[in-house]
């Protein structure tokens, strides 16, 4: 078989291996939050790395990306620390390859946030959202709820029980001051599943089964695609070692030209 072929089933083999072990990558930020004033310190780091490539923090704001370390904040592994925040940006995580967490939209705001859970939170858990004026002159007036049903206002502190994929929108909150009105950055509330409870009954029959049904085609078809490989290459090594065949009509002919000769020579 031709190296284009071997190099076809090298690539295989790496494909289906990096489906085996590659994980997915998430941001985290500390303190949790995705709303801050200017000058305050916000700690964002890349989580469940096991990429060989490693990652990087890249923040993109209103005209460029840049990654943590060119001009904003110290990278230290995994983690990069931003101890000066000026102007709302987005920020990822992203290796060599490309591959890419999940966004995370940090606003900065001079005069009003609201604290909430940057991350998503679980389904059943209790979330407390706090509106935060800068200086002690500004009077709160609503945190706002928006979603894609309706529009709804609330004190200066809501707490949601029992938080539900229902209560997921987006949430901001506004000040009064004299005859101003100022309001927050928009954030958006994220309520993800709980983690399964392992007192609870397994899932269906049909969704384990397909879940083995898929590793096992993965595992086979590697395992497959191995064989094949060793094979050819074991088939090329005996070819190469093998001498050249000497015909019988080749000795026969050697024969008889041979007693030609004999019988004419006086």
């Amino acid at each position: 078989m031709k190296p284009a072929s071997v190099s076809l089933l090298l690539g295989v083999d790496m494909l289906l291996l990096s489906v085996l072990t590659v994980s997915a990558v998430f941001l985290n930020v500390s303190p949790n939050r995705p709303q801050f004033f200017p000058g305050e310190s916000v700690t964002l780091t890349c989580e469940g790395v096991h990429s060989p490539d490693g990652w990087t923090l890249k923040r993109r704001n209103y005209i460029e990306i840049k990654s943590c370390g060119e001009d904003f904040g110290q990278f230290d592994g995994s983690s990069c620390i931003i101890s000066d925040l000026k102007a709302m940006s987005s920020y990822w995580c992203e290796d060599r390859s490309g591959q890419k967490s999940d966004k995370l939209n940090i606003y900065v705001s001079d005069h009003v946030i609201l604290e909430m859970p940057a991350l998503p939170v679980m389904a059943g858990s209790n979330v407390t959202l706090s509106c935060r004026p800068r200086y002690d002159s500004y009077r709160v007036r609503s945190i706002n709820r928006k979603s894609e049903s309706d529009r709804e206002s609330f004190s200066a502190v809501h707490t949601i029980y029992n938080v539900q994929k229902s209560d997921e929108g987006v949430y901001s909150c506004s000040v009064i001051y004299t005859d101003m009105v100022m309001v927050s950055g928009h954030s958006r509330l994220t309520v993800a599943a709980p983690r399964p409870d392992p007192t609870s009954p397994s899932p269906p029959l049909s969704l384990s089964m397909l879940r083995v049904f898929c590793h096992l085609l993965v595992v086979g078809l590697y395992c497959i695609s191995t064989i094949l490989m060793l094979l050819i290459c074991c088939s090329r090594n005996r070819n190469s070692g093998e001498e050249p065949a000497i015909s019988m009509y080749d000795d026969v002919t050697a024969d008889v030209t041979a007693d030609v000769t004999t019988e004419h020579e006086f």
